[in-house]
């Protein structure tokens, strides 16, 4: 089964790091990267709908409720 994995940041250059790190090992290391985002909401609604295997949370984003993202 390969991995499906969304990146979460709230930082642009981090998030495009995380991609090209991925990039570089996808023949080791296969895996589908299905999808970035920003924002809090916009992660958990993410999570929801594509259901990744792997969530990247690179640095805690401003949510009122930081254990609902952390509790998926």
């Amino acid at each position: 089964m390969t991995p499906r994995i969304l990146i979460v940041d709230d930082e642009a250059p981090a998030r495009a790091r995380l991609v090209t790190l991925l990039a570089d090992i996808a023949a080791e290391c296969p895996h589908e990267l299905i999808g970035e985002t920003a924002q809090a909401q916009q992660a958990l609604d993410s999570i929801a709908a594509l259901s990744p295997d792997i969530v990247l949370l690179l640095s805690l984003i401003h949510i009122s409720e930081p254990t609902r993202l952390l509790s998926i």
